[in-house]
């Protein structure tokens, strides 16, 4: 941590802030792995006990950074506030579009929202087109593209694993305090959720129609009350589609959400080191991890009384060491990051911090927990990762 200790009057080389991305991304790319073989339960829960580990970690830092816990302002802990809620948008985001779906729809927002800010400046940061801003305009686009191929990658055996299982998506999604969507597959015997029924009740609670004088004709009367079960059965069919459509819509939404919120939460370091540039960096890890904790405990405390309040029992928890874990370890990754911002500027700095987690995270899979072992998938896999790294070498390029 000898650059981040460091007065800010001294700026990190381009050499330095690689090495701050490339570490970054391995801390992001396993910050999970302590949490892989525990049930997660609840993904309210599971956030506190993390976000207690980036506070824990932040106090730490600041107070070896700075002599002192340092003193925030309120613009401070806006990042991590963005980040802790962005988690809490996740959660219903598997059940609403899968996981396949749902990461790459986040990874691609989260990439291309990050790319864009520091790209033209938006929200008050300093604009970063590069000297050659078309090949990393091209570099990002690829980067993008690159997460559609990921969903093609599945793992063998157990669909609990593979690199998008140690995502923030598929940890989030273990919660039981999501709410219930539509199943929308399986057959009539399944148990169906509110949606449905409501369905059933509003277009199976109409009684049939019966024909006038049907004795004198029982075939017309059977006609009649077998095209009217007809209709019925069509314009359930028909609400559950439009149900289908508004539960994927809603998915989309609140993942692109998550993306941008995400891409976000960095910014803050940015405006910090304006005001403060021959200040201690270390402070700012503080602050970040405060506002966390915050959220996550508004959130938690908020989550338990409307337990409380309908009668239901204390919401189930993972082990507390593995989550704190976590926290310990994505607040090094956010320390790191932030480096590489430093040295690099928001566009490359972000930007690596949020693609090469993802091939960490995926070569783990394959070389240490051997989830993927297919020659097919390997080879798809790689081919992933080449059109990754294609993208971060193209911004790399139209960087210097």
């Amino acid at each position: 941590l000898k650059g981040w200790q460091a007065s800010g009057s001294r700026a990190m080389t381009p050499l330095e802030g690689y090495a701050a991305a490339l570490t970054a991304a391995v801390f992001y790319g396993v910050q999970y792995l302590p949490v892989k073989q525990h049930e997660i339960h609840d993904g309210t829960v599971f956030q506190w006990f993390m976000c207690s580990g980036i506070l824990f970690t932040g106090v730490l830092l600041g107070i070896l950074c700075n002599g002192s816990v340092p003193q925030v302002q309120l613009c401070d802990l806006i990042g991590g506030m963005s980040w802790t809620a962005q988690n809490m948008l996740l959660m219903p985001v598997v059940k609403l579009l899968g996981l396949g779906l749902g990461f790459a729809i986040y990874s691609a927002t989260n990439v291309f929202s990050g790319y864009m800010i520091g790209r033209f400046g938006l929200f008050g940061s300093k604009a970063d087109a590069g000297s050659n801003p078309l090949l990393r305009d091209c570099g990002a686009a690829v980067l993008v593209l690159s997460f559609a191929l990921m969903v093609m990658v599945k793992p063998d055996g157990d669909e609990d694993s593979g690199p998008q299982t140690r995502s923030a998506l598929n940890v989030m999604k273990q919660s039981n305090s999501a709410p219930d969507v539509l199943e929308l597959e399986g057959d009539a015997e399944k148990p169906q959720s509110t949606h449905a029924a409501a369905i059933e009740d509003l277009v199976g609670s109409q009684p049939l129609r019966k024909v006038k004088d049907a004795g004198s004709c029982p075939e017309f009367a059977r006609l009649d009350e077998g095209l009217l079960a007809s209709s019925r059965t069509n314009t359930k069919e028909a609400l559950i589609e439009r149900s289908k459509s508004l539960v994927w819509l809603l998915g989309v939404v609140l993942v692109i959400c998550a993306g941008f919120l995400n891409s976000t939460s960095a910014l803050p370091f940015n405006f910090w080191l304006a005001r403060n540039p021959n200040g201690q960096k270390g402070a700012f890890v503080f602050a970040q991890g405060l506002g966390t904790w915050m959220v996550s405990t508004t959130l938690y405390l908020g989550y338990a009384t409307w337990r409380k309040m309908r009668g239901l029992s204390s919401p189930k928890h993972t082990c507390i060491r593995p989550a704190f874990l976590s926290g310990f370890i994505w607040a090094f990754a956010f320390v790191f990051m932030c480096l590489g911002i430093d040295g690099l500027g928001f566009t490359q700095g972000y930007t690596y911090a949020a693609v090469v987690p993802v091939v960490v995270s995926s070569l783990i899979s394959v070389f240490w927990l051997r989830e993927i072992r297919a020659p097919k998938q390997i080879a798809l896999l790689a081919t992933c990762i080449l059109v990754q790294t294609t993208g971060v070498c193209l911004i790399a390029m139209g960087s210097h």
